[in-house]
């Protein structure tokens, strides 16, 4: 019984030597001439599978990540670099035992190929259509002041015309009155007019 327990307590001190130097060797390597939308190996060793490898901004590590791949369990994986070029990232990586390790932050570089970047063309697209909306926008306020500026015109326009009929039917309805009045009716008026302001 006794030599039973001595290999077990034995075994399991074996188990965590190599866990512990598995763990002192855990390193991601920080990856050379990543291409935005090329593939690119990312490789690690040391460790305890299953892994976890999130991209996250290069100048802030503790960041939501950019990708995750969960479930790795060899020490090389290829990615497709669905990051835009000149974007700054960096690699972390947790094995199964909660150990974290980091690369050093890198640079995406330059491509002609931006296939993999289709989610990209949305702000483009939304900009665009805000756009339109602001010019139509526009354009139906400037047909609203241009209709209300022509109102106001027509309107003055009317109302500056009415005194003038006014004035002229009042002109017509005097010419009428002293027609009606005769040579004579005339004259009495005007000695009338004369007396008054004597």
């Amino acid at each position: 019984m006794r030599t039973f327990t001595s290999a077990v307590s034995a075994a399991s001190l074996a188990l965590l030597i190599a866990k512990a130097g598995a763990q002192d060797s855990f390193m991601i390597n920080t990856p050379a001439n990543v291409v935005q939308c090329e593939p690119t190996q990312l490789t690690w060793t040391g460790g305890v599978p299953p892994y976890i490898i999130s991209i996250e901004p290069g100048n802030d590590p503790s960041a939501a990540a950019l990708e995750q791949f969960t479930g790795l369990t060899g020490t090389t994986f290829t990615w497709v670099v669905n990051i835009q070029e000149n974007t700054q990232i960096g690699l972390t990586i947790v094995d199964s035992t909660g150990d974290t390790k980091q690369s050093a932050a890198f640079n995406v570089n330059p491509s002609s190929n931006s296939s993999c970047l289709s989610s990209g063309s949305a702000p483009s697209s939304t900009a665009a259509g805000a756009s339109s909306v602001a010019s139509s926008a526009s354009s139906a306020a400037s047909s609203a002041a241009s209709s209300a500026s022509h109102a106001a015109s027509g309107s003055a326009s009317s109302s500056s015309s009415s005194p003038s009929g006014s004035a002229t039917g009042a002109s017509g309805n005097g010419a009428m009155q002293l027609q009606g009045m005769g040579a004579a009716g005339i004259l009495a008026a005007a000695v009338a007019a004369v007396m008054a302001i004597a």
